[in-house]
């Protein structure tokens, strides 16, 4: 679907000062399993951080477990106190 929305706005010029333009949008996705809704907003941000860095105009999906991971780890938890 995320890649479906990306190409569609690639494709439909818009329009701007009387000039037809393309515009392009980097996307970043997270599926939910099981996570909060503050964890799944945190996962597709850093996910759409990623396409970013990768490069206009793409989609990125957010891999749950490593992003959780690497955020234990930047703020000194371990996977135990997760709960």
């Amino acid at each position: 679907m995320l890649e479906r929305l990306r190409r569609a706005v690639a494709e439909t010029p818009a329009a701007a000062q009387g000039q037809e333009v393309t515009v392009t949008v980097s996307i970043g996705g997270a599926v939910c399993q099981g996570e909060s809704m503050d964890e799944l907003l945190n996962l597709a941000d850093d996910a759409l951080y990623k396409a970013k860095n990768q490069g206009r105009n793409r989609v990125v999906m957010a891999d749950g477990a490593d992003a959780a991971r690497e955020r234990m780890e930047a703020a000194g938890q371990t996977a135990g106190e997760l709960v």
